[in-house]
This record gives C-alpha cells, sequence and structure tokens, in this order.
C-alpha cells in the first residue's frame, strides 16, 4: 500500500488527502489549523495531525524519508 503525507489542507489538499483514501492509499494528512484537522479526523481511512510541518523535528520524528510521496500544499 502506497503512503503518502499531504500538508496543507486547505481545499485542494483536503480533497487529495481524501481521494487518495478513495484510492485505498495510507495517507497522513497535517495542517497548523485545528478547524481544517477535525473534519479529516472522523474519517478511519487517514491519520489528520493538528502541527506545524515547518518544524524539522516534527517531520523527522514521523518519518517523512518513508512515505512514498508528501505533497505540499500551502498558501
Amino acid at each position: 500500500m502506497k503512503q503518502f503525507a499531504v500538508i496543507g489542507l486547505g481545499n485542494f489538499g483536503a480533497m487529495v488527502a481524501k481521494t487518495l483514501t478513495e484510492l485505498k492509499c495510507k495517507v497522513t494528512a497535517i495542517d497548523i489549523d485545528k478547524a481544517r484537522v477535525q473534519p479529516l479526523q472522523e474519517q478511519s481511512s487517514l491519520v489528520a495531525v493538528l502541527a506545524d510541518a515547518t518544524d524539522r523535528k516534527f517531520l523527522e520524528n514521523l518519518g517523512v524519508e518513508h512515505f512514498d510521496c508528501i505533497i505540499v500544499s500551502t498558501g
């Protein structure tokens, strides 16, 4: 199973995360805005994380080097 990270959950990022889960991919969705993370936390097929993706230590702890692809969708 392919593993994706989606950073930024605005209109585009949220749609990408949802579409990837529909395609049976493992998705970790990340945003700094709680209002954007909460709706995705209700979906059991993805992991939605409230965090600052510009924090290098957070990304290292997340293990981003093991993801197949990372989509960055920030303004």
